[in-house]
């Protein structure tokens, strides 16, 4: 038997170079569950929005940590040093001049792991 719900849940990976290696930031189902402990529902989409708006740099920072799918540090050779990235600092070797970036990269992340609406089906089969 089929999951139709399924359908509609898009796979969206996005990365940024940390640490010289390529990440993952992915929104699959830990990553929801957090941020409903955090906005009280998955609804809640437009508290997310607010506070993007009132504090991005924060929020953009917890929001690539929450979505971060690798948090190991690794040696030279690309070998697990047995250590986590820091989760105040792993965003530093970006500057502001990366935020478009970090923004577009995390975000895109986040709003394509959406399930699509029956608009985004209808919209994604007139232009084929």
């Amino acid at each position: 038997m089929e999951n139709k719900e399924l359908e509609k849940v898009t796979e969206s990976r996005n990365a940024l170079v940390i640490g010289g290696k390529e990440r993952i930031i992915r929104f699959g189902f830990s990553a929801w569950a957090k941020l409903e402990e955090k906005y009280g529902s998955i609804q809640n989409i437009e508290k997310l929005e607010k506070e993007m708006e009132e504090k991005p740099m924060t929020e953009l920072r917890e929001l690539a940590w929450i979505g971060l799918t690798d948090k190991e540090v690794y040696n030279s050779e690309g070998k697990r040093t047995g250590k986590q990235l820091d989760k105040e600092t792993f965003l530093d070797e970006f500057s502001l001049a990366d935020i478009e970036q970090v923004t577009s990269v995390v975000m895109g992340a986040l709003y394509g792991a959406l399930p699509k609406t029956e608009e985004d089906n209808n919209e994604s089969k007139e232009s084929v």
